[in-house]
C-alpha cells in the first residue's frame, strides 16, 4: 500500500480511538435480510415508473470524499424516533459541502453534490426518489411539481404541473405560480448546456406549453423511459423562475438568482465558509418542512468532517468512509447503510487501443480480478458482486445468473489470464496506466490499490495516475486517458446508460466501442414500445458487454450516513439526482 494509504488507516484508527472515547458504545441493532430484487421488469407505463502488491505510483490525496457494494447487503436499521413520536418545527441542520460550487448553474452538466443538495431545497423537482418507509432501500421515482404524465402515443408525451406551486416570495419573482412556461423554459435550458443527456435530446423535436399546466414533448422516434430520463434527471427535474437570471441569463448569484417553489429559500453564500437555506413559508406541502433552515458549511477533509460530527458542529455527515462504520457506531452515532443506488467502481478500457483491442486481453484483466477478496478485505463484507447493472436496476440481470459460460469472464482465474495474455502475445511487464481520483474517501483509493496489485499479479506493471477531483473530472471522466479508466461509474437508468456504448455517442463512450451487434440491441431497447422485445434487448446488452469486457464491472458497496441521535425520521438515503430533496424536506431536530 502507497504511504497515503497508510497514512489514511492511521488516520482512521486515531479517529476511531477518539470517536470512542466521545461516548458510550450504542446497543448494536439488527439488520434486516435484504429482499432479491428480480432479475428483470417490464419498462414503466405512463404513470409508473421503475422504482497484495503496492501500486508504483502515490495519490497527492485521499482526503475527502464518495464511496463506491457477497451478500448479505446490509439495510439501514429502523429510525430512533418512537412510533407514533411526534415531529418538532424548528432548528437548523448542520450539513457540509467539501467545496464551493465551481459554477451556479443548475443545468450545467456534471451532478455536483453542492449543487445537487441546494437544488433539491431551493427548486421542486419534476419527480424525485420518495422518502422511503423506515428500514427498506427501496427508493420508487415519484412525481412532485410534476401530477402525472401520460403518452398520447409513441412520440408524444404530455406531462401536467402541479397546480398552486408558488415561486419564493422574492422579488423580480414575488409568489407567483409556477405554470408549464416554466418547465418549458427549464428543459430547454438543459438541452442548451447538457452532455449527459444528448442521445436524449437528439430525438426531442420539440418542447411546449399546451395550456397554463400542460407540457406536451414531440419526439422524432419512441423513447419510452422519457419520464424517467428527463423528470427524474439530476438537472432536468427542476423548476426555476426564468425571470430571477442574471442581466446575462445566469445563475451566478443565488442569494438573487435562485428562486424556486422548493421548502427552503437561498438566504447566503459566503465562498469558503458556507451556504445557507431558510423555510419557505409558502410551501405547497401542507407542515413541511419541519426545520428551519440548512447550514451547509465548507468542511474539505474527511479528518475535519468526522472530527467536527464528533463534536456536534455537524449534525450529518454523508459519504461516510466503510472503514469507519464500525467506530461511528461504537461512539453512539447513527448510521444508515443501503447499497449504493446509481453506481459502483469499474474499469473502462481504451478498445481502439492495443493491447486492449484484442477481447483476449480485456477478458484476462477481467479474470484477474479477485472480487470475493474486494468485497471481504476492501469492503469488509459491505458489499456485493455486479455485472453492468447495479441488482435493483429495471433489468438487471444479478452476477450469479449469468450464464456460467458468460460469468467466468468475472470469475477469477489468474492462471486463465495468464494463459490468455501469453496467447494475445502481450509481453510480462508491459506498463499499463490506471487514470484514477484523488480526493475520494474509501474504499475508492483502497479498490484502486487493490486493483493494481491483482492486475500486477499476472504479469502487468501497472501505475496509478492519481489526479485531483477538479482535473479527473475534467479529463478522466470525460473519456480524456491514455488506456484504463477506474472510477465509481454512474449507472444511470438503463434508457440514458446503454446508450453510453453506442458507436455514435461521442462524449460518454469512454471505452471508445464500435460494435453493430452492441448498436443493434441498444436500438431496440431504446425505441421499443413492446415489453418482451426491451428485456430481450436489454438482456443481450448485458451479455455482450460482459462476453466482450468493454468495461470491467466488479463490486458495489454499501452508501453509509451517520447523523446524531437528535436528527429524526432520517429514514434512508440516495445520492442520486436530487435524491436527498425527499428527507430534506421531512427531517426534524429533537435536541
Amino acid at each position: 500500500m502507497p504511504d497515503i494509504g497508510k497514512a489514511l488507516w492511521r488516520m482512521f484508527a486515531v479517529l476511531a480511538l477518539l470517536l470512542a472515547a466521545c461516548g458510550p458504545a450504542a446497543e448494536a441493532t439488527p439488520t434486516v435480510a435484504p429482499k432479491a430484487p428480480t432479475a428483470t421488469r417490464p419498462p414503466p407505463s405512463a404513470t409508473e415508473t421503475p422504482a497484495a502488491a503496492r501500486a508504483t505510483s502515490t495519490p497527492p490525496s485521499s482526503s475527502g470524499a464518495a464511496t463506491s457494494p457477497a451478500t448479505p447487503t446490509p439495510q439501514p436499521t429502523p429510525t430512533q424516533a418512537p412510533i407514533g413520536a411526534k415531529p418538532k418545527h424548528g432548528g437548523t441542520l448542520k450539513s457540509y459541502f467539501r467545496s464551493d460550487p465551481t459554477t451556479w448553474e443548475w443545468a450545467m452538466p456534471g451532478g455536483e453534490i453542492p449543487l445537487r443538495d441546494i437544488m433539491g431545497n431551493v427548486f421542486t423537482p419534476l419527480a424525485r426518489f420518495k422518502w422511503p418507509e423506515q428500514g427498506s432501500c427501496d427508493f420508487p421515482l415519484e412525481p412532485v411539481g410534476a401530477q402525472g404524465w401520460e403518452w398520447l402515443d409513441d412520440t408524444h408525451l404530455d406531462l401536467t404541473i402541479r397546480k398552486g406551486m408558488k415561486f419564493h416570495n422574492k422579488p423580480p419573482v414575488n409568489g407567483r405560480e409556477a405554470t408549464a412556461d416554466d418547465v418549458v423554459f427549464s428543459l430547454k435550458r438543459l438541452g442548451e448546456w447538457t452532455t449527459v443527456l444528448q442521445p436524449i435530446y437528439d430525438v426531442i423535436t420539440d418542447i411546449s406549453a399546451r395550456d397554463r399546466y400542460t407540457v406536451r414533448m414531440s419526439l422524432s422516434k419512441p423513447q419510452p423511459g422519457m419520464p424517467l430520463l428527463l423528470f427524474g434527471h439530476t438537472r432536468g427535474n427542476v423548476i426555476p423562475a426564468p425571470e430571477s437570471a442574471g442581466p446575462e441569463g445566469g445563475w451566478a448569484q443565488p442569494a438573487v438568482s435562485w428562486i424556486g417553489t422548493g421548502p427552503q429559500m437561498f438566504d447566503k453564500w459566503t465562498p469558503g465558509v458556507k451556504a445557507i437555506v431558510k423555510r419557505n413559508p409558502d410551501y405547497f406541502e401542507p407542515g413541511l418542512p419541519y426545520i428551519d433552515g440548512i447550514e451547509f458549511l465548507i468542511v474539505p477533509d474527511m479528518s475535519t468532517q468526522l472530527a467536527s460530527l464528533r463534536s456536534g458542529r455537524l449534525d450529518i455527515l454523508f459519504e461516510l468512509p466503510v472503514p469507519m462504520i464500525d467506530a461511528v457506531e461504537k461512539a453512539g452515532l447513527q448510521v444508515r447503510q443501503c447499497p449504493k443506488y446509481n453506481g459502483f467502481m469499474s474499469m473502462w478500457l481504451r478498445t481502439d487501443k492495443k493491447p486492449f483491442d484484442d477481447v483476449r486481453v480485456r477478458r484476462a484483466m477481467s479474470m484477474a480480478i479477485d472480487r470475493d477478496a474486494l468485497v471481504q478485505r476492501v469492503l469488509q463484507g459491505r458489499g456485493e458482486k455486479v455485472g453492468v447493472l447495479p441488482p435493483h436496476h429495471p433489468y438487471a440481470i444479478r452476477y450469479e445468473d449469468y450464464p456460467p459460460e458468460v460469468r467466468k469472464y468475472m470469475e477469477y482465474n489468474p492462471a486463465e489470464s495468464k494463459r490468455l495474455l501469453a496467447e494475445a502475445g502481450v509481453p510480462p511487464g508491459l506498463d499499463v496506466n490506471i487514470c484514477v481520483g484523488a480526493g475520494y474517501a474509501n474504499p475508492q483509493p483502497e479498490t484502486n490499490e487493490a486493483i493494481a496489485a491483482m492486475l500486477q499479479a499476472v504479469g502487468f506493471k501497472v501505475k496509478l495516475d492519481w489526479k485531483d477531483r477538479n482535473p479527473f473530472r475534467a479529463t478522466c471522466m470525460q473519456r480524456e486517458f491514455d488506456q484504463l479508466y477506474h472510477h465509481l461509474a454512474i449507472q444511470d437508468p438503463p434508457w440514458q446508460y446503454f446508450p453510453y456504448f453506442h458507436s455514435t455517442t461521442t462524449t460518454y463512450n469512454r471505452s471508445r466501442l464500435n460494435d453493430p451487434e452492441l448498436d443493434r440491441w441498444i436500438d431496440q431497447f431504446t425505441t421499443t414500445t413492446d415489453p418482451k422485445k426491451a428485456e430481450e434487448a436489454a438482456r443481450n446488452f448485458q451479455l455482450r458487454m460482459v462476453d466482450q469486457a468493454y468495461v470491467i464491472y466488479h463490486v458495489n458497496s454499501v452508501e453509509p450516513v451517520a447523523f446524531h441521535s437528535w436528527v429524526k425520521n432520517f429514514g434512508s438515503y440516495v445520492s442520486y439526482s436530487t435524491g436527498r430533496s425527499a428527507i430534506w424536506t421531512r427531517i426534524w431536530l429533537d435536541r
